[in-house]
């Protein structure tokens, strides 16, 4: 992320929030203040997540950073929202988790509330022809 700001009121204001001073270390790339988890999700997912099908009928939502604190940030903030991501895996250059139930991606999309063109229109596509038989519990017959 590159900022460009010639203000000082600025520059003061985003070192309030959290942002030091200089060159940015990687690892303290987190917020330091209270902020709004579900607009904080949204904001991360409209620029660096994504939905896509895996496994046929089955959507997925992938969450990427370069940043580990920042995405076990987000993921930690989904758990507290009584979501069930997936553990932080390590790719070539970034970190990331994913949602995979079927029921959750339909509420993540309901309570985060994603901005991002893109994503509604692949989530309303994809999920049209999704039909899902429900699951029951078959009791042991002895």
């Amino acid at each position: 992320m590159a900022i460009y700001g010639y203000s000082k009121s600025v520059a003061l204001t985003l070192n309030e929030w959290g942002m030091p001073f200089g060159l940015k270390k990687m690892s303290r790339l987190t917020p330091s203040v209270a902020v709004d988890e579900i607009a904080f999700i949204r904001g991360l997912f409209d620029t660096d997540g994504s939905v896509y099908r895996k496994y046929g009928r089955y959507l997925q939502i992938q969450f990427k950073c370069v940043n580990p604190n920042l995405i076990e940030f987000v993921r930690m903030s989904l758990n507290r929202l009584g979501f069930s991501p997936t553990e932080i895996r390590k790719d070539e250059t970034k970190f990331r988790f994913c949602l995979s139930r079927q029921a959750e991606i339909d509420r993540f999309f309901r309570v985060i509330s994603p901005k991002n063109l893109k994503h509604l229109k692949r989530f309303r596509i994809l999920s049209e022809d999704r039909t899902f038989r429900t699951c029951r519990r078959r009791s042991k017959q002895f």
